[in-house]
């Protein structure tokens, strides 16, 4: 056990601020909110999460796009593009497919119910 109260440190906050900021703040102004060294932050965070810093934000932009998606139960490419900050929709596709492995088009012309199910979001969440 421990005898202090765990301290959150840079990679804690990084993280944190990615999660909460991510869709709206560049990555750049985010690390500059930590106060570490930049080249130390990037690498202790790809040690702890296995993911650039950079990559991680994609992931999170994606997943509050799906969450959107879920709960209207319809996919209009504009209103993603918009809502998830993105410069264009070319921007949104190449990032997806990045991400994703494949197309949007292609990933939601199937049954959303089974991309539901693969996500793990099948259960009401």
């Amino acid at each position: 056990m421990q005898k202090t109260a765990y301290s959150p440190d840079a990679v804690d906050i990084l993280y944190a601020k990615i999660v909460e900021k991510s869709i709206t703040t560049p990555l750049k102004v985010i690390i500059q909110e930590c106060h570490a060294s930049k080249s130390t932050l990037l690498r202790k965070f790809v040690k702890r999460t296995g993911v650039s810093p950079k990559t991680f934000a994609r992931i999170v932009r994606l997943d509050y796009l799906w969450t959107k998606i879920k709960d209207e139960n319809a996919v209009d490419y504009q209103s993603l593009v918009f809502d998830g900050n993105y410069y264009d929709q070319s921007h949104f596709i190449n990032d997806f497919k990045s991400i994703v492995g494949e197309t949007p088009g292609y990933f939601f012309n199937r049954n959303l119910n089974i991309v539901k199910l693969f996500s793990g979001r099948s259960d009401g969440e």
